[in-house]
């Protein structure tokens, strides 16, 4: 009698054991997924890392209203035929004409700052402003292979308190055609004319 309720009890407990699996089994049913998405698909991408400040050696540099560099850091706003790196802006074949009485054409600010010239470059300002200007002593030096013309109406052409240093052919006007000290590099010479006018040409030319 012992024997036959043992074995009834082991039948019964076995008989429990495997009710258990098949509920488990039911609560976890595998996952359906749709249109071909895998897991990685529905839990998205992995985060990109935060990319680390890049600094510029100037704080501000805005090309007729725009900012290439706003608060030290470079902008993923572009000007056609205005490149910006690294306190280098790079002017290729451009005309562009605009200011305003309140904002030069092209202003930086924080830091000195070096144009380059490629190909023929006209910038010209209008409504009292200059076509170039900057903070209380920040220095501009223009260099490259190019032409650089600049005019400004009732403004100076140039407002770069802490001086011009030109390295490339320019012709400059304005009321006066630069606010400060204009040097030539090696290799070229500056003519001033009554203030108002600035030629900058090679040695030789």
């Amino acid at each position: 009698m012992k024997k036959t309720l043992c074995i009834i009890l082991a039948l019964a407990m076995a008989f429990a054991l495997a009710a258990c699996g098949e509920a488990e089994t039911e609560a976890s049913p595998t996952p359906t997924y749709y249109d071909g998405s895998t897991p990685s698909d529905l839990l998205g991408p992995s985060p990109k890392p935060t990319p680390t400040p890049d600094p510029q050696p100037v704080t501000t540099l805005t090309v007729n209203g725009i900012n290439l560099v706003r608060d030290g850091q470079k902008s993923i706003i572009g000007v056609n035929g205005f490149d910006y790196d690294d306190g280098v802006l790079t002017i290729t074949d451009v005309t562009l004409q605009g200011g305003s009485a309140d904002e030069a054409l092209i202003h930086f600010d924080g830091g000195a700052l070096e144009i380059v010239v490629k190909g023929e470059v006209t910038l010209a300002a209008s409504g009292g402003a200059s076509v170039i200007s900057a903070d209380e002593g920040h220095a501009l030096t223009i260099s490259g292979d190019g032409q650089l013309t600049v005019s400004a109406s009732g403004a100076p052409a140039l407002d770069i308190p802490g001086g011009v240093t030109a390295g490339c052919a320019l012709n400059c006007t304005g009321e006066p055609a630069c606010t400060g000290e204009a040097a030539a590099a090696a290799g070229f010479a500056v003519t001033v004319n009554d203030g108002a006018t600035l030629t900058v040409n090679a040695v030789g030319n």
